[in-house]
């Protein structure tokens, strides 16, 4: 429950500098760090990631594929993500 009030605490904050940024006419440029929280849905360990995207959730299954194919991943970050900043996509995406 702590740790929920803690993540909510931090969302608000961001929000906030966000808000802020925008009242006055500044660019605000999200960190492009990633966090992970890690949390029970229905009895079921999952991981969630978020940073300056959408966040999402992965459960044992899904992240042991990623684990699995990690160089694959690898590989295409390093072919279609070259200079590709949170936000942007690459042309055709």
């Amino acid at each position: 429950m702590s740790s929920e009030i803690d993540e909510l605490r931090r969302r608000l904050k961001q929000l906030e500098e966000e808000n802020r940024a925008l009242r006055e006419g500044k660019p605000f440029r999200r960190s492009d760090t990633v966090t992970t929280r890690i949390a029970m849905y229905k009895n079921h360990p999952v991981i969630t990631l978020e940073g300056s995207f959408r966040p999402f959730s992965l459960g044992i299954r899904k992240a042991s594929a990623i684990v699995e194919k990690i160089d694959d991943l690898v590989a295409f970050v390093e072919k279609y993500g070259a200079g590709l900043r949170p936000g942007e996509e690459n042309e055709g995406s």
